[in-house]
Parts: C-alpha cells; structure tokens; sequence
C-alpha cells in the first residue's frame, strides 16, 4: 500500500483531469493522498477535496512564503477548519529564507538604476531592516501554528528552506509536545539526526535523485532511513506544473 503524503491537489494543474489523477494514482497503487493546504483558502479547498473524495485527506496550514500575505488571524478559521475529521496534520508550516527581500533586491538591481544619494551602505542597512521584519513575521506565524498543532494534539508537517537553524532552535522550545515530518528533506547525515531525535521524521523526494542530491542518498542509506518516508512523486522542485509522476 502506498500513500502520497504530500500532494497539492487544490492546484489548477488538476483541474481539467481530475477525477482521472485519482483513479490512476489508484490504478499506481497509491490508496491514501494527503493533500496539504499553504494558505487559509488553499486549506478550505483541501478540505472540500477530502469531504468529497473518500483517499483523500487534508492538512491544512499556511506556507511561510505567504505569512506577508496572511491576514492578521489565520488561526481562528485554521481552528474551524480543524474540527473537520478529515484533517490529519497542520501543514505546511515552517521557515523559508530563500528569497529574502535583500537577495530580490540584489537581483533587480541589476536591472534597475538607484537613486545616486542613496549609498551602498544605505541600502544594505534598509535591506537588513527588511530581512528582519520578513523573518520575524514567519517566526511569528510559525509559533502560532505550532501552538495550534499543540492545542488539537494535531501532527505537523514543516517546511524548511535555508533557516536549518532557526527552524530547529524553533521546534526545540517545544520539545516532545509536537510531532513531525520535515517535508522534502535535503539535508546532511548530521541534520537528520537532529530531526530525529527531536522526534520527527524526515521525507526525501525526487531530490534524491539529483546530481546535487548526494547528501540526501547518503542519509537514505544509513541506519536512520526507518525514520524516512518517500514521496513517490515529481514535487515542486522539479516542475511544479507538472502533475506527480506516480498520477500520470
């Protein structure tokens, strides 16, 4: 038996087909999809998804690349949605630094011509500012997922890019009063075990298969891999318009 554990099913990209991607991903073997929310209506669609269609289940959360765009109480519905007996976890949640507001700006400079008053330093000052209010805003939604996941005795799945440090320092106040899988794992040998002795799990994707992806195959075969779990699926860090490989 298999279950994908993280699918984004609400996606357009299954929109036309949809009723066809369920019933391969049942002719592929996979009985049980986990189609995971990344904003309050995203997880209202996933939601409605697992009401109408029996394999499917909802965790629903918001991704942390969207906590500038989340209104300024997402817990409240997230919490209604909740009682839903068809939600299994809060997710994802989490930290991502990957595209920090400095990092898009040094992008578009090259691209754009600055105001000459403006010194190097000036910038780089602003450019901090705007860093530290962007990651204390995630920070902030984080803690209060993670409290929402600890009040519904909930599980979590967590999203974690480039903030290794700040997601674990995160997870660490709470100890073992919540449980995880880090989704799309691609660390070392050394971070898996960290995750795991928090007591999470760790998912590794297609990723693995990367040329860069040596760390992760090296983690898959050492004597933690039981705490893993495979996503038979092509995720969005291939090509997330494509659909998963295992529903095609």
């Amino acid at each position: 038996m298999l279950i994908e554990t993280h699918a984004h099913l609400d996606y357009p990209d299954f929109a036309n087909d949809f009723d066809d991607v369920l019933r391969r991903a049942t002719e592929a073997g996979v009985s049980r999809i986990i189609t995971i929310g990344t904003a309050v209506e995203s997880s209202q669609r996933a939601v409605e998804l697992a009401e109408k269609y029996p394999n499917v289940f909802a965790v629903i959360g918001v991704h942390p690349t969207y906590a500038q765009e989340a209104g300024e109480d997402v817990i409240t519905p997230l919490r209604e949605l909740a009682k839903n007996p068809r939600v299994v976890a809060i997710g994802e949640i989490g930290l991502d630094y990957h595209r920090l507001p400095s990092v898009e700006a040094a992008k578009q400079k090259h691209i754009q011509v600055f105001n000459a008053l403006q010194s190097e330093t000036e910038e780089q000052i602003e450019a901090g500012i705007e860093d530290g209010a962007y990651k204390s805003k995630q920070a902030e939604l984080f803690e209060q997922l993670l409290d929402l996941a600890v009040e519904l005795r909930l599980n979590v799945v967590i999203h974690q890019r480039d903030a290794w440090d700040d997601t674990l320092e995160s997870l660490r106040d709470y100890g073992r009063q919540v449980s995880g899988v880090f989704h799309c794992f691609g660390g070392t040998l050394d971070q898996a075990s960290e995750v795991i002795d928090l007591g999470h799990l760790v998912s590794f994707t297609g990723i693995v298969t990367f040329k860069n992806g040596k760390q992760v195959r090296i983690w898959r075969r050492s004597r933690f891999a039981e705490n893993a779990a495979s996503r038979p699926t092509r995720d969005w860090s291939r090509k997330r318009s494509r659909k998963l490989a295992v529903l095609h």
